[in-house]
């Protein structure tokens, strides 16, 4: 009888913990504001906190987004991501060299070693990325920092990976790297995608069933 009761405790037990929220199955989060150019997307909402330079006023205000997943005592993977509203004036100001000062700045404390560092032009859009090597405690860290710059809006962001060599923490690490894009660019590519594959089918040739000849 009393293993029968204890059975039983385990399984409402476990009905209850389908039901509470905040163990339920997270489902991916897209991060994408109207005035954010680019979006990136995490496995689940990540903490977004609202940060104003000046508090009093309410001016200068932006996202301050974190994620960070832990895979047990192996590995960590985090994330920083910061996009901002800017103006042509702030725009015309990152040369390739302001851009690379300001990736040396966010890299500062957490780089050892640098890797790489990358420049690209895209269309409506520049992209920097600096790669390397840090150090959180004992444990080596792989550190990433990247800054977006659109036409409207620039987005920063810091990605870090330390402890043990995990494949899910890899997968995740990269899934979110991968998610990154720049809105305006990737609705062309794919309206410019549909469009020819409209034109391929369009062009195909007509097939008709060609009469047979009666003998």
């Amino acid at each position: 009888m009393r293993k029968m009761k204890l059975h039983k405790a385990i399984l409402i037990t476990g009905m209850l913990l389908v039901f509470i929220p905040g163990l339920a199955q997270a489902e991916p989060f897209k991060y994408s504001p109207d005035y954010c150019e680019f979006t990136i997307t995490f496995p689940e909402k990540p903490q977004i906190d609202r940060m104003c330079e000046k508090p009093e006023t309410q001016e200068r205000c932006y996202d301050n987004v974190q994620f960070t997943n832990t895979f047990g005592l192996d590995a960590t993977v985090d994330f920083k991501v910061i996009c901002n509203a800017i103006d042509e004036d702030i725009r015309s100001r990152y040369s390739d060299q302001v851009i690379g000062a300001t990736l040396e700045t966010m890299t500062e404390g957490n780089v050892v070693e640098k890797f790489e560092t990358n420049i690209h032009e895209g269309d409506g859009f520049k992209l920097a990325g600096i790669v390397g090597r840090g150090q959180k405690g004992m444990m080596e860290t792989m550190y990433i920092a990247q800054l977006w710059i659109g036409s409207t809006s620039a987005m920063s962001l810091q990605a870090e990976m330390s402890g043990q060599q995990s494949k899910e923490a890899d997968k995740m690490f990269t899934d979110i790297l991968q998610s990154v894009y720049h809105k305006a660019s990737y609705n062309a590519g794919n309206k410019a995608t549909k469009e020819e594959n409209a034109r391929e089918e369009t062009e195909k040739p007509a097939t008709t069933d060609t009469p047979k000849t009666a003998p």
